[in-house]
């Protein structure tokens, strides 16, 4: 069974929230902790004595593990850029696309610059390499 996970990506404060590391309001994952509700709405959490709910659902943005590593053993997100490597995966070297999903036919894929729903074959993972994401390196994409 493959793992399922998410990342949260923070606009306010331009980072994913990860074990440790605090925003500008201070929400740390040993403190505070999101909750991602069942209709894929998040909610902050804090665990001070009656603490509560936040509802900021502007704020943040969930993007899901696709349940495939690139060629470096690395995990690929949904909102990753990834660069093909030999040409295998694209239509030539060094292309570089955006993981998407598409809802028909349902899955995730690249969407390269020449290709616009090219599905994440096994065979393509060894030309695939994650090079950054669209939140932290806009300017790769």
């Amino acid at each position: 069974m493959r793992k399922i996970e998410f990342r949260v990506w923070d606009k306010e404060n331009n980072h994913f929230w990860e074990d440790g590391k605090s925003g500008k309001k201070g929400y740390k994952w040993d403190e505070d902790w999101l909750c991602l509700t069942m209709d894929g709405q998040v909610a902050i959490f804090d665990t001070e004595p009656y603490g509560g709910e936040s509802s900021e659902q502007d704020r943040f943005i969930v993007q899901q593990y696709i349940g495939l590593k690139d060629k470096n053993g690395k995990e690929i997100y949904e909102g990753d850029i990834v660069k093909s490597v030999t040409g295998f995966a694209a239509s030539s070297p060094g292309e570089v696309g955006v993981i998407k999903w598409y809802s028909y036919p349902p899955g995730f894929g690249v969407k390269w610059a020449y290709i616009s729903n090219c599905r994440l074959a096994e065979e393509f993972l060894a030309d695939i390499e994650v090079i950054g994401n669209i939140y932290e390196n806009p300017e790769l994409h």
